[in-house]
């Protein structure tokens, strides 16, 4: 089965289960300022729902993006574009946070760290430290605000993306497509941030 038809089969699947679930379809956010989809090619948001639980909103925005892949052949190079699929959350917070991103660390951040010391590093924290690449507009505030629980709740994790800014966070956990079935396991991640964040 391809991406296109599990992520059709998903959206069919929610709409279907709207009551069941307690979802309901919701207007598309423009995500324009979200830096965790600006590296994405023609993103467009496929679909949106909203989950609510003892007052607190969960949004789930299916996204769809573009890939270009470029082969090397003689004469000339052929180019391939396929289409991608992936989950992004939408929370809102009780604190007010600083333009933050948090993402897993890879080589190249490490590398950068290096050079530049551009990481942040909690004090105590070092399952956190080494597993997440942090970066913020207000490196104080985010200290004063940042929770150790919310640090000990993301390391429970493989992969997440992690973006804050003022009332808002915005999450993913990886960059693959969700199958229905993974959707409450996005609700419970999501539910979990409500309470730290």
């Amino acid at each position: 089965m391809t991406e296109k038809v599990t992520y059709h089969n998903l959206i069919d699947q929610l709409k279907q289960s709207e009551k069941d679930i307690g979802i309901r379809n919701t207007s598309k956010p423009n995500l324009t300022t979200v830096s965790l989809t600006q590296d994405l090619i023609n993103l467009k948001v496929y679909d949106c729902f909203v989950f609510t639980k003892n007052r607190t909103s969960i949004k789930l925005c299916f996204l769809q993006y573009e890939h270009h892949l470029h082969f090397t052949r003689s004469p000339g190079t052929l180019a391939r574009v396929d289409v991608s699929f992936y989950t992004l959350g939408i929370i809102k917070t009780k604190r007010v946070y600083p333009h933050t991103i948090i993402q897993p660390e890879s080589y190249a951040d490490k590398l950068h760290d290096l050079l530049f010391n551009s990481d942040i590093k909690f004090p105590n924290q070092n399952e956190f430290n080494s597993k997440y690449y942090l970066s913020t507009e207000n490196k104080d505030n985010l200290i004063d605000s940042f929770a150790i629980d919310t640090m000990n709740y993301l390391c429970n994790f493989e992969e997440v993306y992690l973006e804050l800014r003022g009332n808002n966070c915005f999450f993913r956990l990886d960059k693959k497509s969700i199958e229905y079935n993974q959707v409450i396991g996005y609700l419970k991640f999501g539910f979990g941030l409500c309470d730290l964040l």
